[in-house]
């Protein structure tokens, strides 16, 4: 349950702060870049920091000095979820 709080914050800060502010192309090449530091380490694990420098994108709007993994995870769901729903009503 714990594990899961993080995660809720995370959605909703990207929800409220992150999305209403990118464009689709921004968020394939957002997705990408997650995608791509996920092969080189396991995003998806507590206590997982990443520079923000990886995604200049995002860090506009996040006050912390680095990303963590969970935040980087949920931001990738989001944006997956989004747009495959998208391509299914198309």
């Amino acid at each position: 349950m714990f594990e899961e709080m993080p995660m809720m914050f995370y959605r909703l800060w990207y929800k409220n702060d992150v999305e209403p502010n990118l464009s689709k192309e921004q968020k394939i090449k957002i997705l990408e870049k997650i995608s791509d530091i996920s092969l080189k380490i396991p995003i998806y694990e507590p206590n997982i920091k990443i520079e923000l420098s990886e995604i200049p994108e995002l860090s506009q709007y996040t006050k912390l000095n680095e990303y963590t993994g969970l935040q980087l995870y949920s931001v990738l769901t989001e944006i997956y979820n989004e747009l495959r729903t998208e391509k299914e009503i198309k």
